[in-house]
């Protein structure tokens, strides 16, 4: 049997290794915390008026929501185009997969400056 820790999760619906279950733990508090500062610093709210007044943490947390939607949408379109340049699926490797995201990365962030030059050109012109 695989290196796996079937009945920490509930009901048992997937198979996730222990290294990934730790990071899972990791990544949504640290996405929790972003999308926090992100709401506050947007809505302009303190700390301690947020704590006690539950309009402002009603408006915090649809703040909240559009910045994990943001997120989400602009993972979704990653894959998309990781998928429209690569002409196949993503792979279930992780060392593969992480390959992938590096080669979009810098071939994508290459694209963006060109492109950015391009205009900063034509603007001149």
């Amino acid at each position: 049997m695989p290196n796996r820790d079937f009945h920490y999760l509930d009901c048992k619906l997937l198979n996730i290794s222990k290294d990934m279950r730790k990071n899972i733990g990791a990544n949504v508090n640290q996405n929790l915390e972003s999308s926090l500062q992100f709401a506050h610093a947007k809505l302009k709210i303190d700390e301690k008026i947020y704590k006690h007044n539950f309009n402002n943490q009603l408006e915090v947390f649809q703040e909240q929501k559009q910045f994990v939607r943001m997120q989400i949408r602009s993972k979704k379109l990653q894959q998309v185009l990781i998928i429209l340049m690569t002409k196949a699926l993503l792979p279930n490797d992780i060392k593969e997969l992480n390959r992938i995201y590096m080669e979009f990365s810098e071939l994508f962030s290459w694209k963006v400056m060109n492109k950015a030059d391009e205009l900063g050109k034509s603007r001149l012109n």
